[in-house]
């Protein structure tokens, strides 16, 4: 699996993207569409897991696992659930067999949408930039590196010390859990610099002092005349606040002139 969840990058679903493994890739594809999961490597072979109906996790666990010894590749997953209250152990998961495919299907054209929009914000900066879907909380992030290694907080839980161990700014959509069900976009700058709270935003954004982040709630972007439009505007005024604010040589990042749209070679 990818370092830090999925590619959200598929017009059917979520991929792991391919899987070194010798000679061979394989990859495993959660398609939202035919409502199934697809095991498949570079030599052709393929096993299918349907979705509907719903199996039980630990027998998706159980057939994951068949098809890569199918394949002869050596697979090490943990079996610990991650950022979910319930922690049964997902190889012996037999009480979560449920799946709503129009939920599910639901969910993947609003963070389709919400990618576009990233994708969008991201090729205005010329620096390393990615968008990545994280599993644990199904949320959908972009971020920007300006390259300066910074020392995480030695209290800090495994994936934010060594995802946090560079600055950067990170934006994105989170669908909301039964904790905090309300759906939103948010950003963010890491390390924080000073005067987050008070600083300009776009109508409807608002800065959270508990999560450390601004947020645009998804119902205020949806009632927007432009929704993409205001979702784009509350990316740049973040972007230009944050960095402006925590000493980013924003000129560097920028392309000064845009690829020609003539395509004339």
């Amino acid at each position: 699996m990818a370092a830090c969840g999925a590619e959200c990058d598929r017009p059917r679903g979520l991929t792991t993207g391919p899987i070194p493994w010798g000679t061979l890739t394989a990859q495993i594809d959660l398609d939202l569409a035919s409502h199934e999961i697809l095991i498949s490597a570079s030599d052709g072979r393929a096993h299918r897991i349907p979705l509907v109906p719903a199996p039980c996790v630990g027998s998706v666990w159980e057939q994951v696992h068949a098809a890569f010894d199918d394949f002869g590749i050596g697979l090490d997953l943990w079996a610990k659930p991650q950022e979910v209250a319930d922690a049964t152990p997902l190889d012996t998961d037999d009480i979560h067999c449920e799946y709503e495919p129009d939920a599910a299907r639901a969910w993947f054209a609003i963070t389709t949408a919400a990618r576009n929009v990233l994708e969008n914000w991201a090729s205005g900066f010329y620096g390393r930039t990615d968008i990545r879907f994280w599993w644990g909380g199904f949320d959908l992030a972009a971020t920007r590196f300006n390259g300066k290694r910074v020392a995480p907080k030695l209290d800090a839980a495994y994936i934010k010390r060594w995802d946090q161990n560079g600055e950067y700014i990170g934006a994105g959509f989170w669908p909301g859990n039964t904790g905090f069900p309300n759906p939103m976009f948010s950003a963010y700058i890491s390390p924080e610099p000073p005067g987050c709270e008070s600083a300009a935003m776009p109508a409807g954004v608002t800065w959270s002092p508990d999560m450390g982040l601004w947020v645009l709630p998804y119902e205020t972007a949806c009632a927007a005349d432009d929704p993409s439009a205001l979702l784009l505007d509350f990316l740049d005024h973040v972007y230009a606040f944050s960095g402006r604010a925590a000493g980013w040589d924003l000129e560097s990042f920028s392309y000064e002139v845009p690829p020609p749209s003539d395509r004339k070679w």
